[in-house]
């Protein structure tokens, strides 16, 4: 991977700091111009659709086609407009007119998708739509056509219609019909568009101005800080001696004295880490002699401890066989007591020649020997009192 100097990094620091604040700015008054754009073309909808509802009110009234026609394809001379309708209060269409039939019902035909839908106290109701794979919106605009009824004589011709219009209090309005009014917003896009595209000349021409503007001054900025990099390459290769030349009197010209004064420091504090260096060294070598005898003691200590900790194993298991044996030879005693008096007793009844009289011999002296063990193994049990004096 190449290195990339300090003044390839200011330039490509600025640079984008340049085209950031650029495109910042250019996305913000884009945003801001379309969103005025969007609020101007409401208001025109809106105004258009209450001067249609109030300028059908007697074509309605009278269903004069001709006049309602009139009205619509003075509206439809606009070229934001690309559909207006007007119904009767009964929903039958008197007049219907769109550049495609069925951007009369957007969503729908499925030309588009709704976005919102938001209601004025005027009564009107605005719908918006967003055109399929495009950012085009289309705003469709509704308003009742109302008129007042009022008291007249029934030769006039206001009672005619009061069939159509419905019951109601004197000098009430009611709702005789409705309009819809369709607007696109592909001519203000258009423009915005074309705005866009000079917006994003003028940022390219002020980002490459701040950059050429820029490289002089990272170079006047970047030479003092090559010369310390320069230094301190120097200092770390093992020439203490290096000093950085001081040019200027700002925080850079601080800098080189600051590092200069490191350089200093840095030759004295080194002569005094050899000096430690080498005493530590014979520190070292003592502790580690001193060490390996404490180590070696340690063994024989560890060698002793293991041979007197065999000893005490091996002198508790001599005395709980010990323990054993005197209970062995107390529950023995008894029976062979016994044994060896009836063989006793035995002897005493036989004659010299009787073939049972070898036998009898036989039990009694085995009699005798077992007695003889079990004797041994209790007075093993037995605490014995030992007298300890010194020995050469």
């Amino acid at each position: 991977m190449p290195r990339l100097t300090i003044q390839i990094k200011y330039l490509t620091l600025i640079a984008a700091a340049v085209l950031a604040s650029s495109l910042v700015l250019s996305a913000y008054y884009y945003h801001a111009l379309r969103n005025r754009m969007i609020a101007e073309l409401s208001a025109k909808g809106r105004s258009m659709t209450t001067n249609l509802a109030l300028n059908s009110e007697e074509g309605t009234l009278f269903s004069d086609t001709r006049h309602l026609s009139l009205l619509v394809s003075i509206l439809t001379d606009d070229s934001d407009v690309i559909g207006a309708e007007i119904k009767a209060a009964d929903e039958n269409t008197l007049v219907s007119t769109a550049t495609d039939m069925r951007l009369l019902n957007p969503a729908e035909g499925g030309l588009a998708e709704v976005e919102g839908e938001t209601s004025y106290e005027s009564g009107i109701r605005v719908r918006r739509y967003r055109i399929l794979e495009s950012d085009i919106q289309l705003l469709e605009f509704s308003a009742p056509i109302m008129t007042r009824r009022v008291a007249r004589d029934r030769e006039e011709i206001g009672l005619m219609f009061d069939g159509l219009t419905g019951a109601g209090q004197m000098g009430q309005e009611i709702q005789i019909g409705a309009v819809r009014v369709i607007l696109s917003s592909a001519r203000p896009f258009r423009e915005l568009q074309e705005i866009q595209q000079n917006i994003i000349y003028i940022t390219v021409a002020v980002a490459l101005a701040g950059i050429l503007l820029t490289i002089p001054l990272v170079r006047i900025t970047v030479r003092p800080i090559r010369q310390l990099a320069e230094g301190t390459k120097r200092i770390a290769e093992g020439d203490l001696s290096q000093r950085v030349v001081a040019t200027t009197r700002d925080e850079i010209g601080e800098l080189a004295d600051s590092f200069n004064q490191m350089a200093v420091d840095l030759e004295k504090y080194h002569e005094e880490l050899k000096r430690h260096s080498r005493t530590l060294e014979e520190r070292v070598r003592e502790r580690t002699h001193e060490l390996k005898e404490a180590n070696d003691r340690l063994e024989r200590v560890n060698a002793e401890l293991r041979k007197a900790q065999a000893q005490l194993i091996q002198a508790g298991k001599m005395a709980a066989m010990g323990e054993f044996g005197a209970g062995v030879a107390h529950e023995l005693n008894q029976p062979l007591a016994g044994i060896k008096g009836y063989a006793q007793l035995l002897l005493s009844m036989v004659d010299e020649d009787s073939p049972l009289r070898p036998r009898l011999v036989q039990i009694d002296k085995q009699a005798s020997r077992m007695k003889e063990i079990t004797q041994t193994m209790w007075n093993l049990a037995r605490q014995s009192n030992f007298e300890y004096s010194f020995i050469d």
